[in-house]
């Protein structure tokens, strides 16, 4: 039943679906596909979450020229 040739064949029909299903099937398939593909695109951008510096290096930059600026010069 899960030979390794239905598994092949399973998992191309189910990229298939997600990939051109609105385009080929008629609309209640293909609005099926549509918003499987979107779930998935969704799902996969939430794994990797965005990245923020903890502090802007222009703002650390500038803090420590006026620091320097505000020593006395011996």
């Amino acid at each position: 039943m899960f030979s390794r040739t239905n598994l092949i064949v399973f998992g191309t029909l189910v990229l298939l679906f997600v990939a051109l299903g609105d385009r080929i099937l008629p609309d209640p398939l293909g609005s099926a596909s549509a918003t499987t593909r979107k779930t998935l695109n969704q799902a996969l951008v939430n794994l990797f979450p965005t990245f923020r510096p903890p502090l802007d290096p222009h703002e650390r930059t500038e803090d420590a020229i006026q620091q320097q600026q505000r020593r006395p010069n011996p």
